[in-house]
């Protein structure tokens, strides 16, 4: 007769089935404990996804029973390394020394602030893998806070007469408008780092925009 299989196994099986269906591609490790009392299941990946999103993957497994799903996440050196390297570079500090324990997880040496670790161990968290390549923050112009720029796709104009600066989509709370960004670095044709605003414009089109940089360049407003 085959051994029946406990309830947390059970859950461990439908959690094992709802991530293979979202995330074919990432390994997670899954582990199923069961006491006298409850029990849990365990959920560990490095990088891929974010913790909100498998959180919210997973939501509704297990409701309604004594078994526990338990979400975390753990970061590669590489990643780690990458958010923490942008993250300083906002605040003009150094960055701190990654090290990696016995199972491959990277952290930050514990000698580094640790009000800006745990700022930046949040970051990690939000982030996806694929975030990775278009991360840069920029410092709020006022508070002080550090909140997430990114690379974004030039609209129809960043290699005319003033290539450092470029017009993006962006979603303001007027909706999708053009908008002027300063250019922290050129990627290639269609990719660009922004790291701050040069200025807040909402223009009608490209040539409107052109006209209000050669304005500004002409009275010494743009830098």
């Amino acid at each position: 007769m085959p051994k029946q299989k406990t309830l947390a196994a059970e859950i461990k099986d439908q959690v094992k089935a709802r991530l293979k269906l979202y995330y074919p591609d990432v390994p997670f490790k899954l582990k199923s404990d069961s006491w006298s009392t409850g029990g849990s299941v365990d959920v560990k990946w490095v990088d891929g996804p974010s913790h909100h999103d498998v959180s919210n993957t997973l939501r509704g497994i297990g409701d309604g029973t004594i078994i526990h799903v338990q979400c975390e996440r753990y970061h590669s050196a590489k990643f780690l390394s990458k958010v923490a390297t942008e993250y300083c570079l906002c605040l003009e500090c150094d960055p701190p020394a990654i090290v990696e324990d016995e199972d491959g997880y990277a952290h930050m040496d514990r000698r580094f602030d640790i009000m800006i670790a745990r700022k930046i161990y949040e970051q990690c968290q939000r982030l996806k893998e694929s975030d990775i390549a278009t991360l840069a923050y920029k410092r709020h112009q006022g508070t002080g806070l550090v909140e997430r720029s990114c690379v974004v796709r030039r609209y129809d104009y960043s290699h005319g007469k003033y290539p450092e600066y470029a017009i993006v989509r962006d979603n303001s709370y007027k909706g999708w408008e053009r908008k002027l960004y300063y250019v922290r670095e050129r990627i290639n044709d269609n990719w660009v780092y922004i790291v701050q605003w040069s200025s807040i414009a909402y223009m009608d089109n490209a040539l409107a925009l052109e006209i209000w940089l050669d304005e500004r360049k002409k009275y010494g407003q743009l830098r």
